[in-house]
């Protein structure tokens, strides 16, 4: 995992667990993918781990073994110097994927892992924003169409 926050040479603390199983919520990974700086949380739900600097302005962390059956990770950031969390805007935990997806029939296993991103993104804020106006809806399909097209044009 790979960030830019970087105030004054805080520390940034990645509070994390792994999800395992379609409804399951955060467990706390095995300590063989514990990277180094690694600390337990004590509630069998989540570790947190600082990261390190990478470059001047760029910090990271390497995480590795993680178990066959993780679906994702479940995260959020810490500041500890301000005590402050980052998480997703509105609130909540964030999530990185880390399974692939079949490809749906009839697309090709790239164009899937895009169909299948972009309407998890329009489910989510559809289901988040309760005023989603039609011109919020327009700009996002607009996002979304030269998102699609400029991988396209790259590809």
């Amino acid at each position: 995992l790979v960030t830019n926050i970087k105030i004054a040479g805080d520390p940034l603390i990645l509070h994390w667990g792994i999800k395992v199983g379609r409804k399951g919520s955060w467990a706390e990974p095995p300590k063989e993918c514990w990277p180094p700086q690694t600390t337990p949380k004590g509630d069998k739900r989540a570790v947190q781990t600082e990261f390190s600097d990478a470059t001047d302005y760029v910090r990271a962390l390497k995480l590795e073994n993680l178990p066959n059956d993780c679906n994702g990770l479940m995260f959020v950031l810490y500041m500890p110097v301000d005590s402050k969390w980052l998480n997703r805007p509105g609130g909540g935990d964030m999530f990185i994927s880390l399974k692939q997806t079949a490809a749906l029939p009839g697309l090709d296993r790239q164009l899937s892992e895009t169909a299948k991103r972009l309407a998890e993104d329009i489910v989510e804020k559809e289901m988040e924003y309760g005023s989603w106006t039609l011109m919020h809806r327009y700009n996002t399909g607009s996002y979304f169409a030269r998102e699609v097209i400029g991988a396209d044009e790259a590809a």
